[in-house]
């Protein structure tokens, strides 16, 4: 004798087997919609970072054509402040032998009361 179909235990297995199986689907088609959504998430990131490493180039391109500029521009100011320097000590120099020489005139000269003197005895 043929049990009914609702009674049978291997119609009863294969049921629970297969409702077991459909979960198992629905799980793995929301597991693959997760991680398609991952997928999707980190490639506009990847993009994002992409644009970023993009812009930071250039900068970094700019930042160094500006670093060489005021490379050159601090090299042209220390060369320039050398020859100042330089001719800034040459003109102390000078000052100061002009300041002895004068010193020296002003010491052999005669003071200007023996020089009145001296003119009115018609001597200078």
């Amino acid at each position: 004798m043929v049990e009914p179909a609702g009674n049978d235990p291997r119609v009863a297995r294969l049921e629970s087997d297969n409702e077991a199986l459909r979960r198992e689907v629905v799980d793995a088609r929301h597991s693959l919609l997760v991680n398609r959504d991952h997928v999707v998430g980190t490639e506009a990131e990847i993009g994002r970072l992409n644009r970023d490493i993009l812009r930071m180039q250039t900068e970094l391109v700019a930042s160094r054509k500006r670093i060489r500029a005021l490379q050159n521009r601090k090299k042209g100011l220390m060369t320039r402040t050398r020859d100042l320097e330089a001719k800034l000590k040459a003109a102390r120099t000078r000052n100061q032998q002009l300041r002895e020489e004068l010193d020296r005139q002003v010491a052999a000269r005669v003071p200007l009361s023996r020089r009145v003197v001296r003119r009115l005895r018609g001597r200078g």
